[in-house]
Parts: C-alpha cells; structure tokens; sequence
C-alpha cells in the first residue's frame, strides 16, 4: 500500500499542473534563423497565429504614416513579427523551460506568457436627475483643470475622436443613450461583466457625459466621438492586445485611445499584484510605441500598485526607451496635488489628474435615482479616475490647436505642453506623478513659436533614406530654401521651394548629412543618415 500511496500522489500533481499555455513571441525584424525556433515548436505540436488584429492595408498605411511623422518604421516591423504560440498539456516546469529556451534565441526580441486571466480595471429618464454639474470642482479653477476656460472659449472638444481600451461600459446610462457617437466598436459583441462595466461607464462620464440640465458634463462633452473596444469579446475571448490592436487600427493621426487598464508588477503575485501601467507589458508597449509613431495619442493609467517605475526591478522596462504615450498618476483633489498613496509613480509618469472624489456615472454609490443603474452617480477613483480627466484635456488641447493651425500636436507634444503649464505636484511629495493639467495656462503657450514643433512647419523622410529624400511644408505655403551640406560642410544641393520638393540621394555616400530650410528669415537644421 505505502508505493501505491506514493503512486497515486505523483500522478495526482501531474495531471494538476498540466495546463494550455500561450505565449507571444516577437522576432527581430528580417531575422533569417526563425526555423532554429520553428524546429523547437515542432516537438510541442504548437499552433502559431498572428498576435494582432491589423489588416496587411493598415500596416503598409501606419508603415507611411510613420516615416513622415517619425522618420522611420522600425515599430511598425515590429509589430508584424509578433505571434501568439498556443501549446497544449506543458506542465509548470515544461512552461518555464520552454520559456526560458525561447527567450534565449537571438531572433527573439522578448518572449512572454500571455495572461488568461481578466485583469482588474485600475480603480479604488425619469425620475428627474439633479444637476450635479456644480459638484464637479475639478471642472473648475484650481484645485481643478480650469477646463471652464476654454469651455468660455468655445473649445469642447470638437472634431476629435477618442477610443477607450477596457472592458465595457452602459451604453444605455441616461447620459450616453440618446448620443450615438458613444458606442461600442462594431462588429465585435463584448461579453457582459457588470461589475467592470460600470468601471468604463465611469471613465465616459467624466469625458463625454451629456451637456445638460440633469446629471454630470463631461470635460470634452463635444469629442465627436467616444468609441469603445472591449478586452473580453464573444470573438475573442479576453484579448487585451486584440482590443488594442483594434482600437490602433480603428485610429487616425491626432486620434486618442485611452488605455483604462493596468497589469501586474515586477514579482507580482495574485494577493499583492503590484500593479504598474498596461505597457510593462511588452507586447502592449510595442503596439504603443507603432500607435505613437503614426501621430496617434495614446493616455494610459500609471496603475494602482505603489509602484516605482524608477526601481532596479523595472530597469528592463525602463530601458526600452520612451513609448510616446502619456502615463497618468493619481493626485489629491486639493491645493496640494500630492500622490496618492495607491499611485505608482516614477519619471516615466508624464502628469497627474484627481485620484478621487471624481463625480461620474455608474455604480449607484454617489445616486442612484429612482433606484435605475440608468441614472447612477459615483465617486469615481484611482488613476481610473485621473485618466480620463488628463484625456479630456489632451482632447481640448488638440481641438484648440487644429482649430487654429489644421494640424495635429504628437501625444508627446500634449505631454510637453500639459506638463510645461501644469499646476506642480506638492514640493517634496514622495514619488513622482507630475504636475495637474491647467487648460487656461496650456492654451495660452500651445501656439507659441518655441511649442510650434518643427516638424509642423517641415516634414522630411524618410530618414533614414536611401535613394530619395522628401520635403513638404505644412502650417504654411511660404517660400522655402534648402540646403544639404555633408558631414565636412561641403555644400551637396540646393533649391527653393514652395509646398514641396524631393531630392535624388541615390548617388550619395551612406552616411551622415546636415540640411538647412530657411524660411521666413528663420533657419531649421536636420540631421539626416544615409543608411547605404
């Protein structure tokens, strides 16, 4: 009986252990050893699939779009060469072996588990409604965003569209059901999860709650649209980055997708998860950093996990480089604006926005009129709370800027501009979250010549180039002149110009190049590299 009892208890944890794993896998770009890893897959008879959900079209466009925004490609390749790598029955350690031998291949980027389970959101009709309009004190002057300025100013919002990443929200809530704009994405039907879903109804209060005379007014009530797309979908199951990829694909250059979302930490576990922005995740800051690259704006949630992006155990994520959205910590709703305790924090965190006593919709806790979900109230908290409220402003903020110019500002240049004309994050608070968003300050510097970013009076790309150089002007149609000196300062060509001209570089040797546009009696100098 004793080595039947023994028996018995190894085949027990065996078969407890077994599991279906998947994970995603990105390789370098133009590798020409993947088949070292297809040969390895082949003894787990794994089934491999694209990891995103851009069509070939989308990503010949995005290709374009961010070589004349950013002067080159590179994001866009990687995202191409990301795959999800099902494999059945691998027990703990198979998993961990596999993963291990995976990451070690030099065609791989990174190698990750994808996670299966639904992460948390990152937060702590009649009868008539009451106008709860005068209880949103962070509409108003400081201790607020002083969003009522450029509301006097007639800015609204308007002609902006803004996606949001989580996993619902109440379409048919009072303030959103007579406003078609905001909806869910079509063609995809997400599975309904009550508790989170009141998470998105909040997050669409404080943005594009009806401008009425009952209930909340969102910041950017006038946003000409407010989409969202659902983690968790009858088509796909709970696919964060499917989600994403959508939203990204569903998106245009001056667009804004918010990420409500967050993940766990370094050394996380399920009683203390540690929670860190959503692009800890690499394969999330990847579709970020291609988003970004192509002129969309990306604003995430910093996450609600006390975190120091700035520690050793975060160094990896640090040092990928800066993914060009805008991370949101969690501030107080007072003259302090100090962290809140539950905020991660660091020098990756670009601003702050109220961490609680935000009134929105959903939940019932603040009202709940007539005891109808329909017409729920809450106190809306976390960076949940604080996000959407510094999306609000960047929607402004852009709604202003090409009303005046015709032209979008880049995620980072909002960051900039909010962060340059923000009210400051109390001296001396332990761990960065940045400064609160002050509309009336950033709209007085956001058409000034030093904000102006050079790259909207000029684009040139791709850079690197190769055989062709391109160069358009963008905020004006004034003359132009260009000149292209080589690294000795030896003069190569020059011309003048109106709207645009191209340069034939094939006869150039690779290396580095300097050219001057004088317009205007003032001269813009670029650097430029022939990669062969």
């Amino acid at each position: 009986m004793k080595y039947l009892y023994s028996f018995l208890v190894v085949f027990f944890i065996q078969i407890s252990f077994a599991q279906d794993i998947t994970f995603r896998i990105a390789f370098e770009p133009n590798s020409k050893v993947r088949h070292q890893v297809d040969d390895l897959l082949t003894n787990y008879n794994a089934q491999t699939t694209y990891s995103f959900a851009f069509t070939e079209e989308r990503l010949q466009e995005m290709e374009k779009q961010a070589i004349k925004i950013s002067g080159n490609a590179e994001s866009i390749h990687n995202i191409r060469n990301t795959f999800d790598i099902q494999i059945h029955n691998l027990t703990y350690e198979e998993e961990i072996e596999l993963l291990r031998q995976l990451q070690n291949f030099p065609s791989v980027r990174y190698c990750e588990k994808v996670n299966q389970k639904i992460i948390p959101p990152p937060y702590d009709i009649a009868p008539e409604t009451p106008d709860y309009t005068d209880s949103q004190i962070y509409i108003y002057e400081n201790p607020g965003v002083n969003m009522e300025y450029a509301w006097n100013l007639g800015y609204t919002g308007q002609n902006i569209k803004v996606k949001n990443v989580e996993l619902g929200f109440n379409s048919s809530h009072e303030e959103f059901n007579d406003s078609p704009h905001i909806r869910f994405a079509e063609d995809y039907t997400p599975v309904s999860y009550e508790d989170y879903w009141e998470h998105g109804t909040g997050t669409f209060g404080v943005i594009a709650g009806h401008n009425g005379e009952y209930g909340v007014t969102g910041l950017a009530h006038d946003i000409e649209e407010a989409v969202l797309f659902s983690e968790y979908t009858y088509e796909y199951g709970y696919n964060r980055v499917q989600a994403i990829s959508l939203a990204i694909q569903n998106s245009a250059p001056g667009e804004i997708i918010i990420y409500e979302l967050q993940t766990g930490g370094a050394g996380w576990t399920e009683d203390d998860p540690k929670y860190v922005t959503a692009e800890y995740e690499y394969s999330v800051w990847d579709l970020t950093k291609a988003a970004t690259d192509t002129g969309i704006v990306i604003v995430a949630a910093a996450g609600n996990g006390n975190q120091n992006l700035d520690a050793p155990q975060y160094d990896n994520y640090m040092q990928r480089g800066h993914s060009g959205a805008i991370i949101v910590g969690a501030g107080s709703p007072d003259l302090q604006h100090s962290r809140a305790y539950f905020s991660t924090y660091g020098s990756r965190v670009d601003l702050q926005g109220w961490g609680w006593n935000v009134l929105s919709t959903g939940y019932g806790d603040f009202a709940k009129i007539g005891n109808d979900m329909n017409q729920a109230y809450t106190m809306f908290s976390g960076t949940s709370s604080a996000t959407p409220i510094v999306a609000s402003c960047a929607a402004v903020l852009q709604s202003y800027y090409y009303d005046h110019t015709g032209e979008y500002l880049t995620g980072m240049q909002i960051a900039d501009i909010l962060k340059d004309s923000g009210i400051p994050q109390s001296p001396g608070d332990d761990g960065n979250i940045g400064p609160l968003p002050n509309m009336e300050a950033a709209m007085a510097i956001a058409l000034s010549n030093e904000n102006t970013p050079i790259q909207k009076r000029f684009r040139i790309y791709p850079n690197p180039f190769e055989n062709q150089i391109y160069i358009e002007t963008v905020s004006s149609s004034k003359p132009a002149e260009m000149r292209l000196f080589d690294i000795s300062g030896k003069l190569i060509d020059q011309r003048h110009f109106t709207e645009k001209t191209e340069l034939n570089t094939a006869h150039l040797s690779a290396g580095i190049y300097f050219m001057e546009i004088i317009s205007q009696n003032k001269t813009e100098t670029f650097k430029l590299v022939k990669s062969n």
